[in-house]
C-alpha cells in the first residue's frame, strides 16, 4: 500500500510538473513582462518610503497585493507603511501571512506583537511574547499587557450655500389650471452653514472598545420670500461598543436625534431615538463588505400621524485600487416605516455609488444615488393612487487640504424627484463652498 502512495505520489507530481512546464513555456514572455513591472513597482515604492512619502508607498503596495498577495517584499511593505499612516489592519494582516509563511522568523513575530497589542488582542501577544520568550528574543520597551486609551477626532467646518429650491417647492404654486396654493412654488436662496463632529473611543482589553459621537448642524437660509425651510438644525448624540478583530469590527450605537425646520407659520420638529449598527468585514487588504442597519423610533413630530417606527438595512462593498489611492463604495439599502397614520408607511430601496480619487493633498469625489420609496396611500385629495417617489441624487466634490489639518472643499448636487403626487414632484440644484478643521 505504502508503495502504491508513493508511486501515485510520484506520478501526480510528475504530471503537474509537466502541466506547468509547458504552461512556463507558453507564458515566457508574459512572465517577463509583469516580473518587470513589479520590480519596477517595488522600486517605486521603496522609493516613497526613503522619502518618507508612506502614503504613496502604502498605495503602491496595496495595489501590488492585488495581483501578488504572496510576495514578501509587498508584505512587509504593506506591514511598514500601513503602521506609520494608522491603518493597523492591514499592517496586522501582512504580519499574519508572513508568520504563517515564516514561522521562525522572530524579527517578524516581535513586530506582531506590537501590532496585537495596537488592536489589544491580548491573547493573541500573550501568545507571541511566549514563543519569543522561548526564543530568546530581547522584549524590552515593549508592554505585553496592553493598557486601557482614549482616543478621540473630529472636525468643524464652515460654509456658504446656493440652492435653487430650498423649499423643495414646485415649478408653479398653480398645482393645477385655476387651483393655486399659496407658498408651494420653488425658492431659490443663498445661505450658510456651520458643523461640527467628535468622535470617542475608549480602548478595553480583548478587543473591546467603549465608543460615541457627538454631530450638531445648522444652516439659515437668507431668502427673504422663504417660508418653510428658513433654517434647519440638526443634532445627535450616540454611544456604544465595538468589537474590533484582526479581519472585521463590529459596532452597536444607542442614539438620539433632534431636527427642527424652521418655518413662518410653525417650525417642525422631530426627536427620535434608536440603534445603529454595522459590521465591516476585511474580504482582502483592499476590500471591505459592510453591514449596516438602523431601527428608529420617531418619539415626537409636529405631524403626529408621522410617529412611528424607521428601519433601514445595506449592504456596501468598499474597493481600494489603482497606483494611486481610488477609493469605490458601492451598495443597495433597503429602507421603510410604519407609522401612526397609514398613508405615510412607505417601503424602499436605494442604489449608491461613490468615487474618490486621491492624488496627494487633492480629493475628487463623484457621486450617484436612485431610490424609490413606496407609500400605502394617497398623499393629497389631487391623487389617484397611491404616493410613489423615484429620487436621482448625482454630484462631484473636490477637496483640498492646503495646510496640515485644514482643507476646504466646492461641490455640486443634483435632485430630481419624480412623484406621481404633484406636491412632491420637485428639482434642485445645491453648490457649496467649505472650509473645515480635522483635529
Amino acid at each position: 500500500m505504502k508503495k502504491f502512495l508513493c508511486c501515485f505520489c510520484v506520478l501526480i507530481c510528475a504530471q503537474v510538473g509537466f502541466a506547468q512546464a509547458v504552461q512556463d513555456t507558453q507564458s515566457d514572455s508574459q512572465a517577463e513582462v509583469l516580473d518587470a513591472e513589479l520590480v519596477a513597482k517595488k522600486a517605486e515604492a521603496a522609493k516613497h518610503l526613503e522619502n518618507g512619502d508612506y502614503e504613496a508607498a502604502y498605495t503602491i503596495y496595496a495595489a501590488l497585493l492585488w495581483d501578488y498577495p504572496d510576495d514578501d517584499d509587498v508584505n512587509m511593505g504593506i506591514a511598514i507603511t500601513a503602521r506609520y499612516i494608522d491603518r493597523v489592519f492591514p499592517a496586522l494582516m501582512a504580519l499574519e501571512r508572513l508568520s504563517v509563511k515564516y514561522p521562525r522568523d522572530m524579527q517578524i513575530r516581535r513586530e506582531l506583537l506590537v501590532v496585537y497589542l495596537q488592536v489589544n488582542d491580548a491573547e493573541s501577544a500573550r501568545r507571541e511574547a511566549e514563543i519569543l520568550r522561548q526564543n530568546d528574543i530581547d522584549l524590552q520597551g515593549i508592554d505585553v499587557l496592553p493598557t486601557p486609551s482614549f482616543l478621540y477626532s473630529g472636525y468643524l467646518s464652515f460654509g456658504f450655500t446656493y440652492n435653487t429650491n430650498a423649499n423643495a417647492g414646485l415649478e408653479s404654486d398653480e398645482i393645477l389650471p385655476g387651483l393655486i396654493l399659496t407658498g408651494s412654488e420653488e425658492v431659490a436662496s443663498p445661505g450658510t452653514y456651520l458643523q461640527g463632529a467628535v468622535n470617542g473611543s475608549y480602548s478595553l482589553a480583548e478587543r473591546w472598545w467603549l465608543v460615541g459621537d457627538l454631530n450638531a448642524y445648522y444652516h439659515y437660509n437668507t431668502a427673504s420670500d422663504l417660508t418653510s425651510n428658513t433654517d434647519i438644525l440638526w443634532t445627535r448624540a450616540a454611544a456604544g461598543a465595538r468589537y474590533a478583530a484582526a479581519r472585521y469590527v463590529a459596532d452597536l450605537r444607542l442614539k438620539a436625534d433632534f431636527t427642527k425646520q424652521g418655518s413662518d407659520i410653525e417650525d417642525q420638529k422631530m426627536l427620535l431615538y434608536g440603534l445603529d449598527g454595522s459590521f465591516v468585514f476585511g474580504l482582502k487588504p483592499n476590500i471591505l463588505l459592510t453591514t449596516a442597519a438602523t431601527l428608529d423610533s420617531r418619539a415626537s413630530d409636529t405631524v403626529d400621524e408621522r410617529q412611528g417606527m424607521y428601519w433601514s438595512l445595506g449592504e456596501f462593498v468598499r474597493v481600494l485600487f489603482g497606483d494611486r489611492v481610488v477609493d469605490m463604495t458601492a451598495g443597495l439599502r433597503l429602507r421603510g416605516a410604519s407609522t401612526d397614520l397609514a398613508l405615510y408607511d412607505y417601503t424602499g430601496w436605494e442604489l449608491s455609488l461613490r468615487t474618490l480619487f486621491y492624488v496627494k493633498q487633492f480629493e475628487l469625489t463623484p457621486s450617484l444615488a436612485y431610490r424609490i420609496d413606496s407609500y400605502d396611500g394617497i398623499s393629497s385629495f389631487l391623487d389617484t393612487e397611491d404616493r410613489e417617489d423615484k429620487q436621482l441624487r448625482t454630484g462631484i466634490s473636490g477637496r483640498w487640504r492646503f495646510y496640515e489639518d485644514w482643507s476646504t472643499e466646492l461641490s455640486y448636487m443634483y435632485t430630481k424627484n419624480d412623484s406621481n403626487s404633484v406636491l412632491y414632484d420637485y428639482t434642485q440644484h445645491l453648490i457649496t463652498l467649505s472650509a473645515a478643521m480635522f483635529f
